[in-house]
């Protein structure tokens, strides 16, 4: 009989510890999901580049500005004589939309490191054009060349 309570006092004390464990177990595997959601989140949110633009004292000029960077659009009406185009330099112009820029500087960021691998006239890491990109002002000219 004496056996039979003890063995009775194990399976219930081992249940109790087991359904603890389990419960212990389902608390901490909604704390990773729950960090892991607060994670993406944060990259998601902390990656996101607003552009914004904005008109400037000049009509023919459009600013823009991002979370990394800021820049100038000169619209198609910018005057041909302030654009340094040699005369005999075939020019088609346009203004570029907010999703143009948008564009251009994604192919930048992703095309930039491997373009620059020469680092012609850059002499320290602290001149490296592709690991200080957000320092550079963009002018963003409305000007193809054929």
């Amino acid at each position: 009989m004496k056996l039979a309570k003890s063995l009775v006092s194990v399976t219930l004390n081992h249940s109790l510890i087991s359904t603890g464990l389990r419960l212990a177990l389902s608390v901490l595997a909604n704390m990773v999901k729950s960090l892991i959601f607060i994670l993406i989140v944060t990259f998601i949110l902390g990656c996101r580049t607003t552009t914004g633009t904005f008109q400037t004292s000049d009509p023919n000029k459009i600013g823009v500005k991002a979370n990394k960077y800021k820049g100038t659009i000169f619209k198609s009406s910018y005057p041909k004589d302030k654009l340094y185009i040699q005369p005999g330099d075939s020019v088609n112009r346009f203004t570029p939309t907010k999703e143009d820029i948008i564009l251009a500087e994604s192919i930048l960021k992703e095309q930039i490191e491997n373009i620059n691998k020469p680092r012609i006239n850059q002499f320290g890491k602290h001149e490296y054009i592709d690991k200080n990109l957000n320092k550079y002002f963009r002018q963003r000219g409305r000007t193809c060349w054929h």
